[in-house]
């Protein structure tokens, strides 16, 4: 299959070459232009040397400067007895500089006493806490760990110290707020500990619940308001209803709440459902729209369509093998990714979860399977919730149905012999029978169906039923929806995998009903986290598991009242299981699908969902509107090239969609291809506000009128050849996670860093339609620049290739100023005008591979 380029839908193409599919050893160029308009065959191109392995992150022990023991005092000691029986005592640490930005305890013998240490003034505080049926230890020994400094120069240093406890310090019944106050930086998820901004509701949680231990309901209102003040409040249901909202962040909010004991009561539901009115949205008039395209009649038809009810998501792949290996990329590179963004330490385990709820096995799939037993294969589901819980359902094309039959029931007996109580029933949905297979907690809950030669496997009840609905006409079909048909119509081509959103998905999304369902499942989320974060916080603090829930309760950890959520459902737990209920467990909720419908709703509910449509029709314009992708994968030589087509019609208001209008009107362009790294390219609209607006800028700037953008063509790029440079960069961030580099320690910080971006394989390209104007514009530059700071920058022609002169500018090796002279040899920015491509590189062998690909 040959590789394809397409227009950019508003100008704006993400061209994709994922070197985690190639596995390449080295990559000779790409097409471009017009030798790939005319089928010209490529000249060949300079490719960038390889550089060797990929980085690796740093580990291993560190080096710990062990400081000798110092002999403290104890300054505060006081005993509650009152909702908790525990003895806690403080001491201070002085010396030289201590200040460190991380920092553990421990104490020599006892694992059962839980300390944190915290900066205070420039001396530390070690707060301790221990069980107040063991008593005080006459004396203590321990260290402080913390690390000092960043980069390479951070080093680990160990403070021993040696206390008496037997007698002194003050009586201080502040002692277990302070202890509350900094045990989440202990515990490890506080934001002094990894510089992020917040904590893991595990943190929030327990710090709260220790702080409000005892306190009067007007002290834990006070500390409700002053979590609110640091991020961790505003759960009013609007939030909750924000399809995308950060899932930590909310939890983290409503773990703070869960821990001051504060519970919403069971509220009064009186108003119908059906007076909620989502944002007045409507559809594009597709089948016109398909009516003016070149061909109405083009695209390739999407048969398994036809078996999906209209207001599912779509993913169809064409081979399994396909799926499988998409999915291996997902996990290498796309959850990291993620987890990255949301700062999100937590593995949820999707593709466990889901493939034991399913009863397969993704390394089965790809050795027992192929083309010759299975045609194509689809997933659907119904809505976007899956790191929660959601429906998952797999359709497989049969070419050999016996095949396929038997070793999905082997996979399914493999599960069986891991997760124990799995029992078989079934149920009909008219002629189809139905079978289950689900053990008591749901981690297997396989249901499936034969219909043709097709089978389907689904982890929900109401999820199968409906597909069943579509197969029969019951239900609208995806196959027969306007704006799928439109799409297909827009790109008349056949592609390896197509998803597809349709405008009944998204309406679905955004309803009353599936809204307001995830709402109250987030509440009910919270309230199944308590149970185990209780034990965990018992853990913490008393150095062992509880033996029984009654243990959580009778030492404080663990309220009664808490064993049930608050519509009175109950929620079942066991220290070192999952809590569970009716909307599911911890590590799996139920599908929304399969939860009853909302029929009523409270007040609240009804307010919150008005503020919520009333932002979506802000944000959004008129119309709802369909997103497809496209994957195509194409073999060259012994590498895989991997084409990832996005098409998404929505215009946001007020968003970056706006900016992207302007920048490119009505201009479209034909992208080059791109085989290694990722590059983005712009159109740019000959007649738009913005060009005008920056070209008088720029004029007006030089004073005169020498320098601007008149010669600025169709479109402008900016990327990055896929190189170990950027990931070195990246591994020099991640500092805090890894051994210190070792690093020339005679060299200027700045420097270091200067010399890692100036390795960098980034680029930008602008398209140029008059090199006269291109060189009096560079000619412009060079002169204020020089004239605005004379003799710092060294300017002129460094190189050629090819005949086209390279460009470099850089720091000036005879400059006055020693910082800048410094600067001389660490980077550098080289440019040429090469094939009307005016291009930009920080290395002049990046600079050699995109004058090939401009000329060739």
């Amino acid at each position: 299959m040959a590789p394809r380029r397409r227009l950019a839908p508003l100008g704006l193409s993400f061209c994709l070459a994922l070197s985690p599919l190639a596995a390449c050893k080295k990559q000779e160029g790409a097409d471009t232009g017009q030798a790939a308009a005319t089928g010209q065959a490529n000249a060949p191109v300079e490719a960038i040397p390889d550089e060797g392995p990929l980085p690796e992150l740093r580990t291993g022990p560190s080096q710990v400067e062990e400081h000798p023991a110092v002999e403290v005092q104890l300054s505060h000691r006081y005993a509650a007895r009152g909702a908790e029986r525990a003895d806690y005592f403080e001491f201070e640490m002085t010396g030289p500089d201590i200040g460190a930005s991380s920092r553990r305890v421990h104490i020599v013998g006892h694992p059962e006493i839980m300390a944190v240490a915290y900066p205070d003034g420039g001396n530390w505080t070690v707060t301790m806490r221990r069980d107040g049926t063991l008593g005080v230890p006459d004396s203590l020994s321990g260290v402080v760990y913390g690390v000092q400094g960043y980069g390479h120069e951070r080093k680990a240093h160990g403070w021993h110290f040696k206390l008496a406890t037997g007698g002194g310090g003050a009586e201080d019944a502040e002692l277990p707020e302070r202890f509350a106050q900094h045990f989440p930086f202990s515990a490890g998820s506080g934001s002094f500990e990894f510089g992020w901004a917040r904590q893991h509701p595990w943190a929030s949680f327990a710090s709260a619940r220790l702080a409000s231990r005892g306190a009067s309901e007007a002290e834990i209102t006070a500390m409700l308001e002053t979590g609110r003040s640091f991020g961790r409040g505003g759960t009013d249901l609007s939030r909750l209803m924000d399809t995308t909202t950060a899932a930590l962040s909310l939890q983290e909010a409503l773990q703070h709440e869960r821990g001051l004991r504060m519970r919403r009561g069971a509220p009064e539901r009186t108003i119908d459902i059906g007076e909620l009115q989502g944002p007045p949205l409507k559809q594009h008039p597709f089948e016109a729209m398909r009516a003016a395209l070149p061909d109405p009649k083009a695209g390739v038809a999407e048969p398994m369509a036809a078996l999906v009810p209209a207001d599912f998501w779509y993913l169809r792949f064409s081979d399994i093998r396909l799926l499988l290996r998409t999915l291996d990329e997902a996990d290498a590179w796309l959850t990291p990714v993620i987890q990255i963004l949301q700062e999100n330490s937590e593995n949820q385990e999707l593709t466990r979860r889901y493939q034991a709820q399913l009863g397969v096995r993704r390394s089965d799939l790809a050795r027992a399977f192929g083309n010759t037993v299975v045609a194509r294969i689809a997933l659907v589901g119904s809505d976007p919730y899956l790191r929660e819980g959601s429906d998952l359902t797999l359709i497989f094309e049969a070419k050999e149905m016996g095949v396929l039959r038997t070793e999905l029931e082997r996979q399914l007996e493999s599960w069986k012999a891991e997760v124990p109580g799995v029992e078989a029933s079934s149920f009909r949905v008219r002629e189809h029978e139905v079978a289950v297979f689900r053990d008591p907690t749901g981690a297997v809950r396989r249901h499936q169906v034969e219909v043709g030669s097709h089978f389907i496997v689904s982890n929900s009840r109401g999820a199968i039923t409906r597909v069943l609905d579509a197969i029969d006409a019951k239900t609208p079909r995806l196959g027969d929806e306007p704006d799928l048909a439109f799409m297909l119509a827009r790109d008349p081509v056949e592609s390896d995998a197509l998803a597809f959103m349709s405008d009944a998905f998204i309406a679905a999304v955004i309803s009353p009903q599936q809204k307001l369902l995830e709402a109250r499942r987030q509440l009910a989320y919270a309230d199944l986290l308590v149970p185990g974060y209780a034990a965990l916080l018992h853990g913490w603090l008393e150095g062992s598991a509880p033996e029984s829930v009654e243990a959580m309760i009778a030492a404080g950890y663990l309220r009664q009242d808490e064993l049930s959520h608050a519509g009175g459902e109950a929620i079942s737990f066991a220290p070192g299981q999952a809590a569970r209920s009716s909307w599911g467990s911890v590590g799996a909720l139920t599908p929304l699908i399969d939860l009853e419908p909302a029929t009523k709703v409270s007040e609240a509910e009804k307010l919150a969902y008005e503020d919520f449509a009333r932002g979506y029709q802000q944000n959004w314009t008129t119309f709802i509107d369909p997103v497809a992708v496209r994957l195509d994968l194409a073999s060259e030589g012994e590498s895989t090239r991997a084409s990832v087509s996005v098409r998404v019609l929505p215009l946001i208001a007020n968003s970056e969609y706006s900016d992207i209008r302007e920048v490119v009107g009505e201009q479209r362009v034909e992208v080059p291809e791109v085989r290694d790294g990722l590059q983005v390219v712009w159109a740019v609209g000959k007649d738009t506000r913005l060009r005008r607006e920056l070209n008088q800028l720029a004029k007006s700037f030089s004073g005169d009128g020498k320098i601007g953008i008149d010669w600025l063509g169709d479109w402008v790029a900016i990327g990055a050849l896929d190189r170990k440079a950027i990931l070195e960069v990246a591994w020099y961030e991640l500092e805090t996670v890894q051994r210190p580099a070792a690093e020339a320690k005679d060299e200027d910080e700045d420097v270091r860093m200067a010399r890692r971006i100036g390795a960098l394989p980034i680029f930008a390209i602008a398209d140029t339609s008059n090199p006269a104007g291109v060189a009096a514009t560079l000619a412009g530059l060079k002169a204020l620049v020089n004239s605005a700071a004379p003799g710092m920058l060294a300017w002129g022609e460094d190189s050629r290739h090819r005949e086209v002169p390279i460009v470099r500018i850089a720091a000036s090796a005879t400059a006055t100023d020693p910082e800048v002279k410094a600067l001389a040899d660490a980077i550098s920015l080289y440019y040429a005008n090469a094939g009307g491509k005016l291009i930009f590189a920080l290395r002049e062998d990046v600079m050699h591979t995109l004058i090939d690909r401009a000329l060739d």
